[in-house]
């Protein structure tokens, strides 16, 4: 790993330290990307994913000065390029609905990643730490 986060930032002259962070952050969920297709999830670490995952969406949303409803809107098109399924995605986010381990892995196992989290991340340009690790927590031991 430490060689292919060297080569990641190789060539780094003339960036600036947001632009070298942001390739990081990069290589990092590639990685953590490609290990976590096989993996399984458990149903208690799904439901405080869930959680995070809608308080996100809540804190976004209000500093937006928006409404659920309207931020749901503004989701749908980026939720489509990362594969997700809006409907369920609403659900979650709305708390109607808590995510169980065996939907995550289906989830992640059909496209390589959470298609949730990838929306909330581009919606609210940033990488929302929290919500990565309370994922990777999720994955069963």
């Amino acid at each position: 790993m430490t060689i292919v986060l060297s080569k990641a930032v190789s060539g780094d002259e003339g960036r600036s330290i947001e632009e070298r962070i942001s390739s990081l952050e990069d290589v990092i969920q590639a990685l953590l990307e490609s290990g976590v297709r096989q993996k399984r999830f458990t149903d208690d670490g799904a439901k405080a994913y869930t959680d995070v995952a809608r308080k996100y969406f809540d804190e976004i949303s209000n500093s937006k000065g928006i409404l659920a409803e309207d931020a749901l809107k503004e989701l749908v098109e980026i939720s489509k390029k990362h594969h997700g399924d809006m409907e369920l995605i609403s659900k979650i986010l709305l708390g109607e609905h808590v995510l169980s381990g065996e939907e995550m892995r289906e989830a992640v196992q059909a496209t390589g990643r959470c298609p949730m989290m990838k929306t909330l991340q581009e919606w609210s340009g940033d990488s929302l730490p929290n919500l990565s690790k309370s994922f990777i927590d999720a994955i069963a031991n």
